[in-house]
């Protein structure tokens, strides 16, 4: 997509050297379209999370998680939140979109209410988000959690309509966490091992 790879696109033949010129045309034309495809759907993922929220999107979370992880690698502190409201679908369906949507807003915001400047919170699924707590442990990740809750609990909308919302910790394990995913999935691990059970 101009001077970016945004993807690869492979075709093989079951015979040797079968590929046309008219071949290699279509498939260059193919590539272009799917270029494109490609970049939209980044880009309205991109505008979707930052307009319903205004917070960064998966894309920003994964850019921010490499470069904090290999900070970590290197002996700095690297602590990881997912949250998730329980049962949130049952807010879309019995009270409509408009109404989920500014739940998902209000919570976000509590999110990055109780987040210190320097860390980041971001979306990462339709109604899930990660906090990263740089130079952060895990006593301190269990009072953001109290503090997300505490707030929660005063915050008018979300008050009124009893919401509330599970979240698992993930803390970097030197010789132990080898990948991004590996905290990711640890900190989603725990966090559905605390979700009621008809969330």
């Amino acid at each position: 997509m101009g001077d970016r790879v945004v993807g690869a696109l492979s075709a093989r033949s079951t015979q040797v050297r079968r590929f046309t010129e008219y071949d290699v045309r279509m498939l260059g034309r193919l590539a272009g379209q799917a270029s494109v495809a490609l970049d939209n759907a980044e880009l309205h993922e991109s505008i979707r999370g930052l307009s319903l929220t205004g917070l960064p999107n998966r894309r920003h979370l994964q850019l921010h998680l490499e470069r904090e992880f290999a900070s970590a690698k290197r002996g700095r502190k690297l602590v990881l939140v997912i949250f998730d409201p329980d049962g949130f679908k049952h807010y879309n369906d019995s009270l409509g979109h408009i109404i989920g949507d500014e739940i998902l807003t209000e919570f976000a915001g509590v999110l990055a209410h109780e987040n210190r400047a320097m860390n980041l919170v971001a979306c990462f699924g339709d109604d899930e988000f990660v906090s990263v707590l740089s130079e952060g442990d895990e006593t301190g990740a269990h009072g953001y959690q109290a503090r997300v809750y505490a707030r929660m609990q005063t915050n008018p909308l979300l008050a009124s309509h009893g919401v509330t919302a599970s979240s698992g910790i993930a803390v970097f394990e030197p010789g132990k966490t080898q990948r991004v995913e590996d905290l990711i999935q640890a900190a989603d691990r725990r966090m559905y091992e605390r979700k009621p059970a008809k969330s």
